[in-house]
């Protein structure tokens, strides 16, 4: 699925959170920090579930090289 992360909150502990907007729904997606979400934010991905678990795969746009 391709989305735009909107915003990243940066969590206290071993945690941190992308929030995305499809459509009128809101969701908040928690990633552990070694996968370093922050670096997404602002930027088109690929939002893919595996075996449960949510990975990200950057879309390679001239409009992310910004």
């Amino acid at each position: 699925m391709k989305v735009r992360i909107e915003k990243v909150i940066e969590g206290t502990y071993g945690y941190d959170s992308i929030i995305i907007t499809e459509g009128k729904d809101v969701t908040d997606i928690v990633f552990d920090k070694k996968d370093n979400v922050k670096r997404y934010k602002g930027k088109l991905v690929d939002l893919v579930k595996e075996n449960g678990i949510y990975k990200i795969v950057e879309i390679k746009t001239s409009e992310n090289k910004k």
